[in-house]
């Protein structure tokens, strides 16, 4: 397995209960950071609490997001011909920071592609939580 974290820090006046509300607002988050969202369903589960969704992007793949104190857990499985790649990741707003953990897994193949995919757009990911997350009342 391969790690990795990114942090980005709150601009002046964003409260982390405001970033909070966004990382667990599924709707929100599904589609803020799905930089390709074609289309989602809900699969199973309570969207206010833990919940699996079919997600469409540049490619198709599970999403399951688990509402946390502090944030939300959320896990992709996408599986292609490479293989089947893992991204479990920790998304908290915390220390006027948001900072995301993230564990990859897969095959040697799969966890390169996710790891240059996380290192490419994890980054705009968070600026655009962040920017959501200016426009939500707490």
């Amino acid at each position: 397995m391969a790690s990795t974290s990114l942090s980005t820090t709150l601009p002046t006046g964003l409260s982390e209960k405001n970033v909070i509300l966004c990382l667990q607002n599924h709707d929100l988050f599904i589609k803020t950071v799905c930089l390709s969202l074609q289309s989602y369903k809900l699969e199973s589960g309570d969207p206010n609490t833990e919940a699996t969704y079919d997600i469409v992007d540049k490619t198709n793949f599970k999403l399951t997001l688990t509402n946390v104190e502090g944030g939300v857990n959320s896990v992709i499985v996408a599986s292609a011909p490479i293989g089947t790649l893992t991204l479990s990741s920790k998304w908290r707003a915390v220390d006027g920071n948001l900072k995301e953990d993230i564990v990859i897994d897969g095959n040697k193949v799969a966890k390169m592609i996710g790891k240059a995919t996380v290192e490419r757009s994890h980054s705009e990911m968070q600026k655009r939580l962040i920017e959501e997350s200016g426009k939500v009342q707490a």
